[in-house]
């Protein structure tokens, strides 16, 4: 076996087992390793009376990440991933922050130009209004109304240009179905 992970899927381990076999001296550092040697030091930890892999409860992200993928596994990992997703948008967007964006732009200005004031860009916008669907009515409301009335709204030349009305967002939509 060249690598580590190969070496690991030869004997049914996990390539973390093998690193550690390396790192306590009873595997060879350089490769390559014969498959009866890594099944040897297989052996040995089974004989031994460990138990191999995670003991953690189903369900929780200490499983999920020993490579357990049942239903369980993955709702934890994915309700993890929920939380961090929601406390990256919360940080990065507070009411204040929400409120001098809709006000920016009923003053006019361009959703991409509103959200570099306040310091965040405007997909992070965008994807706020997911998490907050009241404000997110308030900043389509503003966006539809303070739209540039010079541009050709519905092209994706004006969705280009920075105008997220929901004529632009639909072409944008539109063209991404026909592709």
């Amino acid at each position: 076996m060249w690598s580590v992970r190969a070496a690991g899927a030869a004997v049914g381990v996990l390539p973390t087992t093998v690193r550690r076999w390396i790192d306590r001296g009873l595997l060879n550092p350089d490769p390559p390793w014969t498959v009866s040697d890594l099944q040897l030091l297989r052996y040995r930890a089974v004989s031994a009376g460990r138990r191999m892999g995670s003991q953690a409860d189903h369900g929780t992200l200490t499983r999920y990440t020993a490579g357990c993928s049942c239903r369980e596994c993955r709702a934890a990992s994915a309700a993890r991933q929920r939380r961090r997703e929601a406390a990256k948008t919360e940080a990065g967007l507070a009411a204040d922050a929400r409120a001098r964006i809709v006000e920016l732009v009923n003053q006019g200005q361009l959703l991409k130009d509103a959200a570099a004031t306040v310091g965040v860009t405007a997909r992070k916008v965008l994807r706020t209004m997911d998490r907050h669907p009241e404000w997110g009515v308030e900043l389509r409301a503003a966006l539809n109304a303070h739209r540039p009335p010079d541009w050709a709204h519905g092209q994706r030349s004006a969705f280009r240009a920075g105008c997220r009305c929901d004529e632009c967002l639909e072409a944008l939509r539109g063209s991404a179905n026909r592709s």
